[in-house]
């Protein structure tokens, strides 16, 4: 007897316990489409308007860019835009997750939170730097590389090897910021 009423407590428990998590996931999906619409869509449809779609669409990205000390006519832009379209879906995946520590853009226009900025990097040698990302405001520091190879070069070094999110609180991220500041 004890034992039966002991199941029945703890599968009313376990059946309960994820009612929280359900619940925050129920308000999450909300946001994104009416809860009493869901059942219209498939569950490849929610995905894409909860998540965005995997493929990069450059057009889209590029609607949604701003340029700082750049215009969006300057070569190096240009060349920016040509070597993401040269780019395979992995590497456009990977340059966007090292801009913008995600790796899908916002299905459409309106859902875009913040624009992508490309801002210019002043250095004396802009073949031998890498750009930077910021990823909490979607802004890429682009040198103005002399040539579309070097630039594609010097990109994916940086989205391969220089990945940690808040590196500006390693050694090398405080030794960077000190010669960008100029101290010694």
């Amino acid at each position: 007897r004890n034992a039966r009423w002991w199941v029945a407590l703890a599968l009313r428990v376990r059946l309960g316990e994820s009612c929280f998590a359900v619940a925050a996931l129920r308000r999450g999906l909300g946001a994104v489409v009416p809860v009493r619409l869901v059942c219209l869509y498939r569950w490849q449809e929610l995905k894409r308007l909860c998540c965005g779609t995997q493929a990069l669409d450059l057009k889209l990205l590029k609607r949604n860019t701003r340029y700082e000390g750049y215009t969006g006519a300057a070569p190096p832009v240009r060349r920016f835009w040509r070597v993401m379209k040269g780019c395979s879906p992995a590497e456009q995946a990977q340059v966007l997750r090292f801009i913008w520590a995600r790796d899908r853009l916002p299905p459409t226009d309106a859902a875009f939170s913040q624009p992508f900025i490309i801002s210019r990097m002043f250095r004396d040698d802009p073949d031998g730097s890498l750009p930077a990302a910021h990823s909490c405001s979607f802004q890429l520091d682009l040198p103005p590389y002399t040539t579309k190879k070097q630039m594609k070069r010097q990109i994916l070094y940086a989205i391969y090897h220089c990945t940690a999110i808040d590196g500006d609180d390693t050694g090398v991220g405080r030794r960077s910021a000190a010669l960008e500041a100029g101290w010694d």
